[in-house]
């Protein structure tokens, strides 16, 4: 089984959907429920593989425990036995395992049972149980805001979690002040916001743009609108994702003069913006390069800065843009890396 399980994984990655339906053919709401589970978290945990191919497999993983409720069972089983085995787990794994269980909870809306490792938060620091928790908790913090955690977890746990990030923006007054209207403009950031939340239409944004963004100056008024982005974004990537998407006709009107350096521009906003948290800032240009809003070219002459060199030491989600620098568009015409993957021929 372990056999066919890798040879479908091969077969359709990049395709979770697909491939969760060829695997539940084979569950039985039993041990084979039990023995895919195992199989697809033994992906994770082989052969360095390529960090698309790891996204498959957490999306597969998600895939599953949408699709049957008994699967999301198997899967908080397979959690309680990581935690178990802790100890036992060599790190890099260890830091894996963390990676798929954050994004799997984060993409659940934070949903868990968290009263069953309450008894963590009282062992000390260097236990690797509580560390491999504290792990979870700080890749979760990664993926959204961490307040959004606060009405889910139990209270012992809630000190875990790493403090809340900041935002840092001149378009936004420090210490709950009135917010400043930037020269140029008609509206502060917050007003703005307000006005995107309503979910306009691409027309609808571009007649906004021209009322009351038109007589900034074109640097400042790029910078506006990625922090725009971000501040209505900000509760997660999935906000973020879809605020830069709301956006994308007004922001490419910005970066058509100068693309190349105008993208470099829009990377130094977000470092900015979410200079609080290095890593958070890393994950969401990742975002930008792989949904081609911007260039990985760009991120890179951006972290070249002086001013940005520290930001490499903590940007390990660069390999990935260096991977696979094609924009989204492009890549789904390229035919899969599949050769060897998942430890199949």
């Amino acid at each position: 089984w372990s056999l066919y399980i890798r040879e479908i994984l091969a077969s359709y990655c990049p395709f979770p959907k697909e491939a969760g339906e060829a695997l539940l053919e084979f569950a039985d709401g039993g041990a084979m429920d039990h023995v895919i589970i195992e199989q697809l978290l033994n992906a994770l945990l082989g052969e360095p593989i390529a960090s698309m191919q790891v996204a498959f497999v957490q999306r597969l993983l998600l895939q599953l425990a949408d699709a049957h409720p008994r699967i999301e069972l198997v899967l908080e089983d397979a959690a309680d036995a990581i935690m178990l085995v802790a100890p036992s787990i060599p790190a890099p794994r260890r830091d894996a395992l963390a990676d798929w269980f954050a994004f799997h909870i984060s993409a659940r809306g934070g949903r868990w049972p968290w009263a069953k490792w309450e008894q963590l938060a009282a062992k000390p620091t260097d236990d690797v149980r509580r560390a491999w928790l504290v792990q979870v908790l700080e890749r979760l913090a990664c993926l959204a805001n961490v307040e959004s955690y606060r009405p889910l977890v139990s209270a012992p746990i809630w000190p875990m979690f790493p403090p809340a990030r900041t935002i840092r923006s001149p378009f936004i007054a420090e210490h709950g002040g009135a917010a400043p209207t930037p020269a140029g403009a008609k509206q502060t950031l917050p007003e703005a916001a307000k006005f995107v939340r309503t979910k306009p239409t691409p027309e609808e944004l571009t007649e906004w743009v021209g009322e009351h963004l038109a007589e900034m100056e074109p640097d400042s008024k790029l910078t506006f609108l990625v922090h725009l982005a971000l501040e209505v974004g900000q509760a997660s990537l999935t906000h973020t994702s879809k605020a830069f998407e709301r956006l994308r006709k007004v922001l490419d009107q910005e970066l058509d003069s100068d693309r190349a350096q105008r993208e470099v521009a829009v990377a130094r906003a977000v470092l900015h913006f979410w200079s609080s948290d290095r890593s958070w800032a890393g994950v969401l240009l990742t975002h930008l390069v792989f949904f081609a809003h911007i260039s990985s070219l760009a991120v890179c002459e951006c972290l070249c800065e002086p001013a940005n060199l520290e930001h490499w030491q903590t940007y390990p989600v660069l390999a990935a843009l260096l991977e696979c620098p094609l924009p989204l568009e492009t890549r789904e015409s390229q035919p899969a890396p599949l050769a060897g993957a998942f430890g199949t021929p």
